[in-house]
């Protein structure tokens, strides 16, 4: 389940859902697996790095939808809990 409705749609145009879920599954695995590794979370291991990676792919993606227009927030968050344009980080009204 995704936070919020129109970030899942915007994954799903991107057709990784339907067309290469394979591979969506093959990296989520990979990550899954350094992350999961023993002492692999520490700073400069492969699975804190691997996890960044992520990490900052995702806030990419937020702020492309940000600026194509759809909302990133949950549609039941107060303004007080939405994310910020300029990047990963809560905000206060």
């Amino acid at each position: 389940m995704y936070e919020s409705p129109s970030i899942a749609k915007v994954l799903s145009t991107t057709g990784r859902l339907v067309d290469r879920a394979d591979k969506r599954l093959t990296e989520t695995g990979a990550w899954l697996t350094q992350a999961m590794l023993p002492g692999n979370l520490r700073r400069g291991r492969p699975g804190y790095v691997a996890t960044l990676n992520v990490r900052m792919l995702h806030a990419h993606m937020r702020r492309l939808a940000l600026d194509r227009g759809y909302d990133t927030a949950p549609p039941t968050a107060s303004p007080s809990t939405r994310w910020t344009s300029g990047g990963p980080g809560w905000t206060s009204p």
